[in-house]
């Protein structure tokens, strides 16, 4: 064969695929077929990577703070092996600031070897909805190991992604979460040509991940596109109490009414001297980094178009969807916010938080939280106890409970390496972060902790959320039993110990029901 057909031969075969209605990849494993056109992944070992696939036309110019559109088509073999550039935000642990506004991208990750129709795992970051990219997390170990196709996103994060303004009226304040549901719907129509069921497809996620997919379980918009849910460190009843982010700092919720985010934006207006959307519009990226006004915009808004009712009313009143999933959390979730408070100097009074935060309340809450030992983070890490508890536990106990009432099953767990490595994140060298939030993502993605039972708690950890993207039901032959949730029992997860916990006594939720 002539070099040039050589060349030409692998392309050729894709394409004949592609007339016949066949998965790309059957014909060329590093050909896949999208609606737009073909795409060119890696070889990676054990897997086929897919990087940087446009799901919907660059949001810039006057797409900027509208809903995505369809991607346009292309023609040719487009290469997929490097991401899409990060959303614009500031710089973080995650990477440098970007400006970019073109960044509605996102990445494959299949098994190598057979084609077949695998379950998938649709991934949508944290990073409160300021920071992070699809492409920060590496996918290659839970995909071969798990024997599934993942897809992680971006969206549109800070003030491009949940701006709200007066001319913008209901549409605005969830442009970010509208990117998700464009991303999802990408999935349901493309991810055959990537060896992935269409029809069984797990949307799964962190802190804001994990609060969008609550607050997407709760719209009629995204009910043909989530067949499985996996939660983890975010749901939508969660509510810090005041002092409970860091001390001084008020109460704190991730959705919040659309009339927060339209007052903000127009302070925003106010401070680059617009009269209107159309100015907005027209001031460059760089300058909403440059004053900051990008990360005022750290919620997702309700009363919009795409969420109408608060996410948590909606889930309580029984009308959320009805699909399996699996909730949990941390089980030190706070203290990664307390060690970062502590590098800025912040001062832990916990008698005079108990007061402000609780008021009449705090003498019988101080009871259920004594100060032990003499030690100087004492009064940190007991403050950190009682924020985790009322703020995040407890409620996500409760909504996982809400959402138990249906026929559909809910699994809860409380991941509680209490020893887990520090990913980078700022806290003084001698304070314990303990289970701390987002400690088991290293479990996930990136390289697992070395040591042998972190090692196989890591495998654990991606065998069971596999096994839940297969059947609904994340129990594994020869593994400990993990019953559906009976309102206050979670699997704990741990390096010495993985079984049933009762979470509710845990974390004092009998105490915080009653707030």
């Amino acid at each position: 064969m002539s070099g040039w057909l050589r060349r030409l031969f692998p392309l050729m075969l894709a394409l004949i695929a592609v007339a016949a209605g066949l998965p790309a990849t059957a014909a060329e494993p590093l050909v896949a077929r999208t609606e737009a056109g073909l795409v060119r992944g890696l070889a990676g070992g054990q897997v086929r990577e897919y990087q940087g696939i446009p799901f919907a036309e660059p949001p810039v110019g006057e797409l900027r703070w509208a809903a995505p559109r369809p991607v346009r088509s292309w023609r040719g073999v487009r290469p997929a092996v490097a991401p899409g550039p990060r959303c614009a935000q500031t710089a973080s642990g995650e990477g440098p600031a970007t400006a970019a506004e073109d960044c509605l991208y996102l990445n494959v990750t299949a098994p190598a070897g057979q084609i077949g129709r695998k379950p998938v795992l649709v991934w949508v970051h944290g990073g409160g909805f300021i920071w992070g990219a699809g492409s920060s997390y590496h996918a290659q170990r839970l995909a071969a190991q798990g024997d599934v196709v993942v897809v992680t996103v971006n969206y549109r994060l800070g003030a491009f992604g949940f701006l709200a303004h007066p001319e913008l009226g209901a549409a605005g304040g969830a442009f970010g979460l509208q990117d998700q549901v464009a991303a999802l719907q990408w999935v349901r129509r493309n991810i055959g040509g990537f060896g992935g069921d269409p029809g069984n497809v797990t949307l799964l996620g962190e802190s804001a991940g994990a609060f969008s997919i609550c607050a997407l379980l709760t719209v009629p918009a995204t009910k043909p596109l989530i067949d499985r849910a996996i939660v983890q460190s975010g749901s939508c009843s969660v509510h810090l109490p005041r002092n409970g982010t860091f001390p001084g700092s008020g109460e704190y919720r991730l959705l919040v009414p659309r009339a927060q985010l339209e007052a903000l934006g127009v302070d925003a207006a106010s401070t680059l001297n617009c009269p209107d959307l159309a100015c907005l519009r027209r001031v460059d990226a760089q300058r909403w980094l440059d004053t900051g006004l990008i990360n005022h915009f750290s919620q997702a808004g309700f009363h919009t178009d795409l969420l109408p009712e608060d996410p948590a009313a909606v889930l309580h009143a029984g009308r959320a969807h009805q699909v399996p999933m699996i909730m949990g959390f941390t089980r030190d979730e706070l203290r990664l916010h307390t060690g970062s408070a502590l590098v800025g100097g912040a001062s832990y009074d916990y008698e005079h938080l108990m007061r402000d935060s609780f008021g009449p309340r705090a003498k019988e809450i101080g009871a259920a939280y004594p100060l032990t030992g003499s030690d100087k983070y004492t009064s940190a890490l007991a403050w950190s106890a009682v924020s985790t508890d009322a703020g995040w536990a407890c409620p996500t106990l409760a909504d996982a409970q809400a959402f138990n009432r249906g026929q559909a099953p809910v699994y809860t767990y409380v991941f509680a390496d209490r020893d887990a490595p520090n990913l980078g994140y700022q806290a003084p060298a001698d304070f314990p972060l303990g289970a701390y939030h987002g400690s088991e993502l290293q479990y996930l993605f990136w390289d697992a902790p070395a040591e042998p039972g972190r090692l196989g708690l890591a495998g654990d950890l991606i065998r069971h959320w596999a096994q839940f993207a297969r059947h609904g039901d994340p129990n594994l032959a020869g593994a400990p039993g993990w019953p559906r949730f009976d309102g206050v029992n979670a699997q704990s997860f741990s390096p010495r110990d993985t079984g049933s916990v009762n979470a509710g006594a845990q974390h004092h939720c009998r105490l915080w029901t009653a707030r």
